[in-house]
């Protein structure tokens, strides 16, 4: 099992942050929040615990009280083909279930700009680059659209 936390980037992407439930901090989430069934009992964690919560400061409260939880199938095709809940800009996902919120930005923050941060190229590392051409085209795959 894996816990997904989503939050929206400056281009509308996502980032997700995914670990294994054997990890320290896997066990720690547990036993902070898994103590009931409480379809709410992750918001804290969202709004202000959370390691997204630290980066990204957010309103806090739902925005237009958007917030939801569900319990997925364990059959991943089952999911994968008729799922039709909701899924909001923040959420973690945990032993089948997920919790979603719409959240806001303060709105105050200072955006810093790529640019400001980027590691000049020839300052990394070869080990992070990818020339192999097989891994570069499943790379182009995965990212790009799976149905017509």
């Amino acid at each position: 099992m894996l816990l997904i936390m989503v939050v929206p980037n400056a281009e509308d992407g996502c980032i997700f942050f995914v670990f294994r439930n054997d990890l320290p901090y896997a066990k720690q989430l547990d036993k902070q929040y898994e103590i009931n069934d409480d379809k709410t009992r992750y918001d804290s964690y969202i709004f202000n615990e959370g390691l997204f919560a630290k980066q990204f400061k957010i309103k806090q409260e739902a925005y237009k009280k958007r917030h939801a939880a569900y319990t997925l199938s364990d059959d991943i095709v089952e999911v994968s083909d008729n799922f039709s809940g909701k899924v909001f800009n923040t959420g973690v996902m945990r032993h089948g279930e997920y919790f979603t919120i719409d959240t806001q930005a303060l709105g105050n923050e200072q955006p810093t700009a790529l640019k400001d941060i980027l590691q000049p190229e020839q300052d990394v590392d070869e080990k992070y680059f990818v020339d192999d051409a097989t891994r570069i085209e499943k790379f182009a795959y995965l990212r790009g659209p799976k149905k017509n």
